[in-house]
């Protein structure tokens, strides 16, 4: 089966970076100058630099926008670092779970149980 081209796959995703790399430092500029999010989308997708949706231009701003301070921004957060109580309740051995009762069915049931 041949694909169509969509843009729900992954090669859609890296088309729709690629494109929004390709655009990145006019977007930097206009976010700079006070230019809505939105604003921009539309005015690229007029112009046709990018031909995505809404939803992944907002998130690849959220991701790949420079912070103000002018450094590059990083390709992933780092996760954050576990408390000192956190890892050291994960050392502790939880306590031991006590085991269910069973439930025992007599061959010859008393009567006066079953009324």
């Amino acid at each position: 089966m041949a694909r169509t081209g969509g843009l729900t796959g992954a090669g859609g995703k890296n088309r729709n970076l690629a494109q929004f790399l390709a655009a990145r430092s006019d977007i930097d500029a206009a976010l700079a100058e006070g230019w809505p999010v939105r604003g921009i989308w539309e005015l690229l997708t007029e112009e046709g630099r990018i031909s995505f949706g809404y939803a992944w231009f907002a998130k690849f701003v959220r991701r790949y926008r420079a912070p103000a301070t002018g450094e590059p921004p990083k390709a992933a957060p780092a996760p954050p670092s576990p408390s000192r109580s956190a890892a050291a309740s994960a050392d502790a051995d939880p306590p031991p779970r006590p085991k269910p009762a069973r439930f025992n069915h007599p061959a010859t049931p008393n009567k006066e149980d079953l009324v």
